[in-house]
């Protein structure tokens, strides 16, 4: 592999990453907990130009999932040289001559990414580099001709030579620019409640709606707080019975008409389908609609009803009250009026 501008990806720009960025306290005074399970920081050796080791104080294997979603434990060497003090002397000269006043703050400026990144032809592993930023907050892309990737033909990635990161102000900008048909592409921030409103525009904005699949397996799902603080509340909890009452008291079929106008597939929230050890009874296991079925299953778990047959009650005589917890995703989920149908299907 190499960077974007055509010098050798090695395991020296991971040691950097790690010696000159992490250990350095002047640009990582706090130390990253992602890399700090059990306490301790990783230790990063190079056994060869190809090859690093990661020692962890503890078992640490959702360090899969932490390298597959972005935490890159590597900087281009080659590029951040002249901006760090241990490699260049003149390295704060550079930063005054920058507007900054010390060098780790204009090596840090140089180190951001995304949407973010102002600094322009960082090398990078991406299919796509920053060739510019105008003052309307719009980012120009060009192709990385090192791009590692190749398609099943053996042609290289990416096939698109450009492309331009439009920033909009709010959301409803952003509707106007799609049904308007200003965009080559846009998916992030599209909301399925506007739907509707992006397929009666197709025609007039010259466009085309498709919807994808998700790659993973539901947009919402409910968990138990199984450790509790309350020790009643961790039994209830963490008795199966409950949750599986919990499940079929849930109308699936009537939240996907509501909220995804039919367009969902009402499932259990675990692996989708197409994942290697999927089984078939895993998406249907417990989401019918059954409140009898729920009331049952509560029954057998001796959460009695109070006098008016209004709420079930605790083992200790309390009125068993639940607070569901959520947050916005920002893909658009309708996670608050999802909660709302809920609420009232367990009440």
């Amino acid at each position: 592999m190499k960077w974007s501008d055509g010098v050798p990806f090695t395991a020296d720009d991971f040691l950097f990453w790690y010696n000159d960025i992490i250990l350095n306290d002047e640009l990582t005074p706090v130390k990253p907990k992602t890399w700090s399970p059990g306490g301790e920081l990783v230790k990063v050796e190079k056994l060869n130009d190809w090859t690093v080791r990661f020692r962890f104080v503890t078992p640490y294997p959702s360090i899969i999932d932490i390298l597959a979603c972005g935490n890159d434990p590597f900087a281009p060497r080659h590029y951040f040289k002249k901006y760090h003090i241990k490699y260049n002397p003149k390295a704060n000269e550079i930063a005054k001559k920058e507007g900054y006043d010390f060098w780790w703050q204009c090596f840090n400026f140089h180190n951001l990414g995304g949407r973010k990144q102002k600094g322009v032809n960082l090398p990078c592993l991406k299919p796509w580099t920053l060739s510019k930023g105008d003052s309307h907050g719009n980012l120009y892309y060009k192709r990385n001709p090192y791009y590692w990737k190749i398609d099943t033909a053996g042609n290289q990635l990416p096939y698109i030579d450009r492309q331009t990161n439009i920033l909009v102000s709010n959301v409803e900008v952003m509707n106007l620019k799609v049904i308007n048909g200003e965009f080559d592409n846009a998916a992030i921030h599209l909301h399925l409640k506007n739907f509707p409103l992006y397929k009666d525009g197709e025609k007039r904005g010259n466009y085309h709606v498709m919807l994808w699949p998700k790659s993973w397996g539901s947009d919402i799902c409910f968990t138990f707080n199984e450790t509790h603080k309350d020790p009643v509340l961790r039994k209830i909890f963490s008795d199966l019975k409950f949750r599986q009452a919990m499940s079929l008291a849930i109308n699936r079929d009537e939240i996907n008409e509501i909220l995804f106008f039919g367009k969902a597939t009402p499932r259990q929230a675990t692996a989708p389908p197409d994942t290697s050890f999927y089984e078939d009874w895993m998406g249907k296991y417990y989401i019918e609609y059954d409140p009898k079925g729920a009331n049952k299953l509560l029954d057998e778990m001796g959460l009695k009803w109070d006098k008016n047959h209004q709420y079930r009650l605790r083992p200790d005589g309390k009125t068993l009250a639940i607070t569901i917890e959520y947050f916005e995703g920002v893909g658009g989920e309708p996670i608050g009026k999802c909660c709302e149908l809920v609420k009232e299907y367990w009440g």
